[in-house]
């Protein structure tokens, strides 16, 4: 995935129910992250697209634009367990 835009988005049903548990997991995941950058910089600049994680979920709690659910599930099934691998690492 090459851009994480967030705008107007179809939705059905199926995709829907699962965007929005995705939504509460990437609401969780980017306040951990904005903490974490806020406590350990030096750990924060190891974890690749922290900054994009952040803005992710300030869009889904504040509700900057309209939320593409397809968009959601894209960064949770993708991104997310991309991030897991490098937290898992950083833990090590």
């Amino acid at each position: 995935m090459s851009s994480w835009r967030v705008g107007a988005g179809t939705t059905t049903n199926k995709t829907s129910c699962s965007a929005r548990r995705s939504s509460d997991s990437s609401n969780i995941i980017g306040e951990a992250l904005n903490r974490l950058s806020k406590v350990d910089s030096a750990t924060a600049d190891r974890v690749p697209d922290l900054a994009r994680f952040v803005a992710f979920r300030n869009v889904l709690v504040h509700g900057y634009a309209q939320i593409d659910d397809a968009l959601v599930w894209e960064v949770a099934s993708t991104r997310v367990p991309e991030l897991t691998t490098v937290l898992a690492g950083l833990l090590d």
